[in-house]
């Protein structure tokens, strides 16, 4: 939170303040890991780290700058870090992005048609191993076709991210005003390979068998 005065900090319960006055520079990370963030330099000659995560880091120098705070003046080495994280911030992000579905639930749901294959292929139907050895031996089945598919998609989904990076890296070096647009359209892309992709893979794969 920052007011007229100070930026105050809360986490876990345990706040920080921290008087704008006492900022006497902002900078931006030039390696912008785990994620992009800023350094706050303070008149006692301390500097503070100051993480933004998914945030544009600008966003938050602006609100201090609003405060009271000198304005962020990166430098040629620090703005295509700077470029970068705002690039990143302004990708849309959707739903079915987020981890639990994307490779926990949609996993799941390519696992059980192959799954559904296999039973009829080895036991001559879809409950034809719950029959023959129970239902634990059936659900282990399943668990592990589930845990197949999604290892199998987690990778998948390693892979697509690498190349959206090294895709919008390339655009941030030859182009860096377009390097949003550039991001945002690789990262759609990816989705469809991700979640068309695969199942009509799959698809294919069943009925060429």
């Amino acid at each position: 939170h920052v007011d007229a005065e100070a930026l105050q900090l809360v986490r876990n319960g345990q706040t920080r303040v921290v008087p704008i006055r006492e900022i006497v520079a902002i900078t931006p990370w030039m390696l912008p890991m785990p994620t992009p963030g800023l350094s706050l330099h303070l008149a006692s000659g301390a500097s503070m780290a100051l993480a933004t995560g998914g945030h544009d880091p600008s966003q938050a120098a602006s609100m201090l700058q609003q405060a009271g705070a000198p304005a962020m003046t990166p430098t040629r080495s620090e703005a295509p870090a700077l470029a970068a994280a705002r690039a990143r911030a302004d990708a849309p992000r959707w739903r079915i992005d987020h981890p639990w579905f994307k490779f926990g639930l949609f996993p799941l749901l390519l696992a059980l048609p192959a799954f559904r294959l296999h039973q009829h292929i080895a036991y001559g139907g879809t409950f034809g191993e719950y029959y023959s050895l129970g239902l634990q031996a059936w659900l282990l089945g399943l668990l592990i076709w589930w845990a197949s598919w999604s290892i199998g998609m987690t990778l998948f989904g390693a892979v697509l991210r690498v190349l959206v990076e090294l895709g919008s890296l390339a655009a941030l070096l030859s182009c860096p005003r377009h390097a949003s647009g550039t991001r945002s359209l690789l990262q759609g892309v990816a989705r469809v390979l991700y979640f068309v992709g695969a199942p009509a893979w799959l698809g294919w794969r069943l009925l060429a068998g």
